[in-house]
């Protein structure tokens, strides 16, 4: 028998990004980096997504919300042969939520939310 005590304070613990389920669920898809939700704002982030079902990935920030959902795009993440999405964006100021998108089938009308960050 083992006795554990959880008394002390959780110091230190980085969250994983958010993400849609449903959305990860049909891109078949997992985050390869960074796996941190809190990304340093203002500064130069690669972001890293293996996605079986994606054509195409991209990392943006919500748009104007008088257009519904829209988002800005900060940049494309391009592909491998080996289903990774991959590049290095430029992130918005501190307090910003940064998303990544992906799009099933062109013509890229169609984007679904898969992960979600803060800038710090």
């Amino acid at each position: 028998m083992f006795l554990l005590e959880c008394t002390a304070n959780a110091t230190n613990v980085k969250k994983l990004p958010k993400f849609n389920a449903d959305s990860v669920a049909k891109h078949i898809c997992n985050i390869l980096e960074p796996k941190d939700y809190e990304i340093s704002a203002k500064s130069t982030i690669s972001f890293k997504i293996r996605s079986l079902k994606s054509k195409n990935v991209m990392v943006g920030v919500p748009g104007e919300e008088s257009y519904g959902s829209r988002m800005d795009k900060l940049g494309d993440l391009k592909a491998d042969g080996e289903c990774v999405f991959f590049g290095t964006i430029k992130t918005p100021g501190p307090g910003k939520t940064v998303y990544i998108s992906g799009s099933a089938a062109p013509p890229n009308v169609f984007w679904s939310r898969l992960y979600e960050y803060v800038t710090k």
